[in-house]
């Protein structure tokens, strides 16, 4: 081994980054070096109104988590719990254990294909009628060609929701790395796809041809990888015992599904509103703010969501003491990676309007927000991280302890976005984002120094 590999090794192992680590993260640094470059484009090719359509159409789409309610989320918990008493066979295929656990596994499959096939087309009516009543309502360009693209959106969105827990099922089998490795390829494929489109003066479409590549590359990605003899085998299982939804998940669930509702409502709802009450084009700018931000805290994320299935399985084995040990390790590393990246965007959002670099006659630096604002919605972005990690370890116990503060929290940010929206403006809404983060944060905290000591002292 090289010194020079040497040296990497220990880099990687001081900031705890595996392989799985390395794929999830390179495709979060991806999406963020991509969504930055795209500026180059949007700025090229879409005007300004087009561009708060783009991110509007995002934030509207995020209403699936009305109706998958929470369960992508927590099934690869469920699996990792059953995974943790099989082991594979030698061609990697095909899981052996005891008959109990194999059948349980089989039995969260099905009930997942039922479950998704019915939600996916509710959320797509729901998309088609909420959504083109929405843009017809508030639009305020009848210019701007939208409504095929929507639909097309619509249609790819709710074939996202309807495969999505093939992932996490996938994930809670242990191929964490084989799931970032299939992100990390796709977001390089659908960004040069929609970079193409754009140049090439599909507007809106490029979202909609981009999202029908995506879709295409996941089937293919599974087929190659024989990802589908694997659920294959788990779904033909004879099913003798099943996990029973209403005693096991739904108590679990329905907590859950509260807590990631109220999310929508402090992480999704600010850029509809801001669309209704100031305008595409702010609506725009906020949304690419937002954009990279979420970037940067998915990118960080990555630390603590690889380490889910192992955290599942040690809570399983009630091996509390490495749990601890690797949770400390991986929420400090985060935090430093997320702290750093924000001021690094900061700092180039000041270069950009110091410099007032411009594309075709437009300056790069006012398609995101200005200082005041932008810093109101940074500033939450490092506490929002740390939540995510306390919520995460808890959550790993397939318990929701979080209930209670999450409705809190999105109750108090519609509230918020809707007076100060009103009276306030752009400057009201952020300055409430950020307010109402900070002040709920020694609540979640207190939730989760409680429930840690509570129930590994069981």
């Amino acid at each position: 081994m090289s010194i020079k590999k040497i040296h990497y090794n220990k880099i990687a192992n001081v900031l705890g980054v595996d392989k799985a680590i390395a794929y999830t993260s390179l495709n979060g640094v991806l999406g963020a070096v991509f969504g930055i470059l795209s500026v180059f484009l949007y700025a090229t090719c879409l005007s300004k109104t087009e561009q708060g359509y783009y991110y509007t159409f995002g934030a509207i789409m995020a209403i699936s988590i009305f109706f998958e309610l929470g369960f992508t989320g927590i099934m690869t918990q469920y699996v990792a719990h059953e995974h943790a008493h099989l082991s594979w066979e030698p061609d990697g295929k095909t899981l052996v254990g005891e008959t109990v656990h194999l059948s349980r596994l089989s039995s969260l499959l099905h009930f997942c294909v039922k479950w998704y096939a019915i939600v996916a087309f509710l959320y797509l009516l729901a998309l088609q009628i909420f959504g083109i009543s929405f843009f017809v309502e508030y639009g305020e360009d009848s210019n701007i060609s939208w409504k095929a693209p929507w639909i097309i959106l619509s249609f790819m969105s709710a074939w996202g929701l309807f495969t999505a827990p093939v992932f996490s099922f996938m994930t809670g089998l242990d191929f964490v790395k084989e799931m970032a490795k299939m992100g990390f390829y796709r977001t390089i494929i659908t960004t040069n796809i929609t970079w193409a489109c754009l140049i090439g003066g599909l507007g809106l479409y490029s979202m909609a041809i981009s999202s029908m590549i995506s879709a295409i590359y996941v089937f293919i990605y599974f087929i190659n990888h024989g990802f589908w003899i694997i659920l294959k085998g788990i779904w033909i299982t004879p099913i003798h015992e099943k996990v029973n939804y209403i005693k096991e998940i739904f108590p679990y669930q329905w907590k859950i599904a509260l807590s990631w509702m109220s999310g929508y409502f402090i992480f999704q709802f600010m850029n509809p509103v801001i669309f209704a009450t100031s305008g595409a084009v702010a609506a725009g700018q906020f949304g690419m703010s937002l954009n990279v931000l979420n970037s940067i805290r998915n990118f960080s994320m990555s630390w603590i969501g690889t380490k889910i299935p192992l955290m599942s399985r040690l809570i399983e084995l009630k091996e509390y003491i490495q749990l601890d040990k690797i949770f400390k390790k991986t929420i400090v590393q985060e935090v430093i990676v997320c702290t750093t990246m924000l001021i690094l965007f900061l700092v180039i959002i000041f270069v950009l309007n110091t410099t007032q670099i411009a594309v075709n006659g437009k300056i790069l630096g006012e398609r995101f927000l200005d200082y005041l604002p932008l810093l109101l919605i940074t500033i939450p972005v490092v506490v929002q991280a740390v939540n995510d990690n306390l919520a995460t370890y808890l959550r790993c116990h397939k318990k929701e302890p979080y209930l209670i503060v999450s409705i809190c929290a999105g109750i108090a940010n519609m509230a918020s976005v809707i007076l100060s929206g009103k009276l306030f403006g752009l400057i009201g809404i952020t300055a409430g984002y950020c307010a109402l983060n900070i002040l709920f944060f020694p609540w979640g905290y207190w939730i989760y120094h409680t429930c840690k000591n509570n129930w590994h002292n069981e």
